[in-house]
């Protein structure tokens, strides 16, 4: 996944919990790769990062953060997301 440059420092302990493998840096964000087999507990940690993060691949995590956003959406009743 993508991660803001800035936001690292937030993570820095936390990302080996996740399984944390390596990373390459780009531009404004650092690509870091995982190797996580829990994708419920993974993308409620995606979560906790809000915009920071983009995940690039799997697609089922990716789903299950849509999954998990739209809960909390139906939760707060909010229907739209821009």
């Amino acid at each position: 996944m993508q991660v803001n440059k800035a936001y690292t420092q937030y993570i820095k302990e936390y990302k080996y919990w996740y399984g944390f493998t390596h990373e390459v840096a780009d531009n404004s964000f650092i690509e870091m790769h995982f190797y996580n087999s829990d994708f419920d507990g993974f993308a409620r940690w995606v979560l906790y990062g809000g915009n920071n993060y983009r995940i690039i691949h799997p697609p089922l995590l990716q789903e299950k953060v849509l999954t998990l956003v739209q809960q909390l959406c139906n939760w707060y009743n909010i229907d739209k997301i821009d």
